[in-house]
C-alpha cells in the first residue's frame, strides 16, 4: 500500500546558492550523478510493479549528501528520525532545507 510522508524542515535555504555549488562541482561528481540516474530508473520500475522504494530512497539520500550544500545537520536529523521509525526519507528539491519526503 503506497504511503507518502512530507516534512517541512523549516530550515531557510537558498536554492540558487545550492544549485551554483553543485554546478561548480559537477565534473568531479559524475559517478554520483550516474548512480542517481540509475536509482530514478529503478524507482520508476518499482512504482510500476508496486514494489517498495525504501532502499532506493535511502541510497539516493546518501548520494545527495555527497553534493555540496545539499544537506545540513537539521535535515540529516529529520531523515534519521524517519529512519528510526522505519520510514525511508530523503531531501527533496535543491536540498539545504525545505522539504523531506519519505515512503
Amino acid at each position: 500500500k503506497p504511503r507518502l510522508l512530507i516534512v517541512n524542515s523549516g530550515a531557510a535555504h537558498s536554492t540558487r546558492s545550492i544549485v551554483e555549488q553543485v554546478r561548480a562541482a559537477k565534473d568531479s561528481l559524475g559517478r554520483v550523478f550516474s548512480r542517481i540516474g540509475e536509482i530514478v530508473e529503478g524507482g520508476e520500475r518499482c512504482l510500476g510493479e508496486g514494489r517498495d522504494l525504501g532502499d532506493l530512497i535511502t541510497e539516493n539520500n546518501n548520494l545527495l549528501n555527497k553534493l555540496p550544500g545539499v544537506n545540513n545537520p537539521h535535515t540529516d536529523r529529520i531523515v534519521q528520525i524517519c529512519s528510526d521509525y522505519g520510514v525511508a526519507a530523503k531531501i527533496t528539491g535543491a536540498g539545504g532545507g525545505g522539504l523531506i519526503t519519505g515512503d
